[in-house]
């Protein structure tokens, strides 16, 4: 059985790592390749924090924004 991951994912995803960068603005350009090269095209930067030669920050890429079309719902709200 082949399975799409994604459609079993309600929100959001958020990854939180530690960044080698010399400022919160490479950190977030780092951040957002890097999610993009994972092939998540709706990423937002939710915290960055730069101290010293990294930064901490966290990313959330959505596979739904509130309101969306939800997959579930196009098969009578049954989850599967």
């Amino acid at each position: 059985m082949s399975v799409n991951i994604k459609e079993k994912i309600i929100d959001a995803i958020d990854v939180e790592t530690v960044i080698l960068s010399e400022s919160e603005d490479e950190a977030r350009e780092i951040g957002l390749s890097f999610m993009k090269s994972l092939g998540f095209d709706d990423v937002d930067v939710v915290f960055v924090e730069h101290s010293g030669f990294s930064a901490r920050i966290r990313l959330r890429t959505y596979i739904h924004r509130p309101g969306d079309r939800y997959a579930w719902l196009s098969t009578g709200g049954a989850l599967k």
